[in-house]
């Protein structure tokens, strides 16, 4: 493990702030607000402007290569509404300090359980959302970095402005020219396919829309396609089958952007133009239509 003395003190702007401002001052809660593998995030306040932001605590001695990829997608990735923005970023010792946008909100992941009640939202409204992380997912990729750790629990949604924003850029990589990587990194249960059998040189952008599927799958039925499942060998199985059963009452165009989005062989995947013209054309649909299938659906990935 590093010594104390491999750590330093660097406390440095975003480049969205001024360079010569000095150095920002805040007071972090006693209480975490979230904890993860890697971190945990606190309230702080800044004691100049007396401003709320999230700060995300890393100890550097165990985890600075996932702090050192959130700060370099953060400063490279530009602004947009649908993202959480970065603040500031420094260190203090062997800590590392990355304060974001304090966003009045719930994960997705908690509305989903809230307002579906283990039924899922609305089609529409996960249409709405859906179009949303596709647009921010779209500025991410043409950044050239991946998010890699897609799934309900890193997207903030406020249910009054109805508005949803990815954060957690931890697991994050910078892409190549070819839209490939090696590495292979996420949470099991939204990995794509390739990333589960660890697939070499594997397209990130493709991936992350797999991951993006089932969170538009998450949101429309309450719960994932093999969340019964007990075993790690049973969610590869049941992931490589390509068989997705779903049991909700959904338009013919949502069942085919499922379908487009959740395609075994990462090269059938649907591009992100061709998602949002579609989900335009699902949201028309809902709007000509009130009626809807009531039967289990299912659904054959593999082309």
């Amino acid at each position: 493990m590093p010594s104390q003395n491999n750590c330093t003190t660097d406390i440095q702007n975003s480049p969205t702030l001024n360079p010569n401002q000095q150095p920002l001052e805040f007071i972090l809660d006693d209480m975490p607000l979230s904890s993860g593998a890697f971190s945990e995030v606190r309230l702080a306040q800044n004691i100049h402007t007396q401003e709320y932001v999230a700060a995300k605590i890393t100890d550097l001695t165990k985890h600075r290569r996932y702090y050192n990829k959130e700060v370099k997608a953060l400063t490279s990735i530009p602004t947009h509404p649908n993202i959480v923005p970065l603040v500031q970023y420094g260190e203090d010792g062997c800590t590392g300090y990355i304060f974001t946008e304090y966003v009045e909100a719930m994960t997705l992941l908690d509305y989903v359980e809230e307002k579906g009640k283990g039924k899922g939202l609305s089609e529409e409204e996960a249409l709405s959302i859906l179009l949303q992380l596709v647009t921010a997912l779209e500025v991410v990729h043409e950044a050239n970095f991946s998010h890699n750790d897609l799934k309900p629990a890193n997207v903030l949604f406020n249910p009054l402005t109805k508005i949803a924003r990815i954060f957690d850029f931890g697991l994050s990589t910078e892409v190549g020219l070819d839209g490939t990587v090696s590495e292979c990194c996420g949470s099991p249960l939204f990995m794509a396919p390739e990333v589960i059998t660890q697939t070499k040189r594997r397209n990130a952008y493709l991936a992350d829309i797999w991951s993006l599927g089932l969170i538009f799958y998450y949101m429309l039925v309450g719960d994932l396609p093999w969340s019964g499942v007990d075993s790690y060998p049973q969610l590869v199985q049941h992931i490589l089958s390509g068989k997705l059963s779903v049991p909700v009452q959904v338009s013919r165009a949502t069942r085919e952007l499922l379908a487009g989005m959740l395609q075994l062989t990462p090269r059938s995947r649907w591009s992100m133009e061709r998602i949002k013209r579609h989900i335009e054309k699902a949201l028309f649909s809902l709007g000509k239509s009130k009626t809807r299938s009531l039967r289990i659906v299912t659904l054959y990935t593999r082309l």
